[in-house]
């Protein structure tokens, strides 16, 4: 009798060709998840019309560069936050904002994306006017003024 045909034999080719399977898959779809984009600065900050150059990459799931990676950076608020092909980012508006990063296509056929958000720090003030207060006021009454608050950048 040939040796496949022992049914306690074709069961345990089943477990192995099994566990061979469930292995190839695990290490295909490992490969491909194990794959980040990773950031320096890790967090930004900036002031208004000031500018920073950040340094982007991938890397696997130990650390390593993945070479040959090219990566794309994109704004949605180009007004308000300005990034170049490089990674350098010039703030225009203050606020949350966020910077897209994409590496089109890894080594494992993945696109990956990395939001990163970006703070612009608001001006300090430099004025503050109160319009047209009445020389006379009584108590219990409201009045509606006009407040007009002035930032550095106007």
């Amino acid at each position: 009798m040939p040796i496949f045909m022992n049914p306690p034999n074709l069961n345990a080719m089943r477990v192995i060709c099994i566990s061979l399977s469930l292995l190839l898959f695990s290490t295909t779809s490992m490969l491909a998840q194990d794959l980040k984009i990773v950031v320096e600065p890790a967090e930004l900050t900036l002031d208004v019309e000031k500018n920073a150059q950040l340094k982007a990459k991938v890397v696997d799931a130990q650390g390593n560069e993945v070479s040959g990676q090219q990566l794309f950076f994109y704004s949605r608020k180009g007004k308000a936050l300005e990034v170049d092909s490089t990674g350098l980012v010039t703030a225009h508006l203050p606020g949350e904002h966020q910077l897209i990063i994409i590496a089109p296509r890894t080594a494992g056929g993945e696109r990956l994306r990395l939001n990163y958000p970006v703070k612009v720090n608001y001006p300090p003030i430099s004025e503050i006017k109160i319009e047209e207060v009445p020389s006379q006021m009584y108590a219990g009454t409201t009045l509606r003024l006009q407040v007009t608050v002035m930032d550095e950048m106007n």
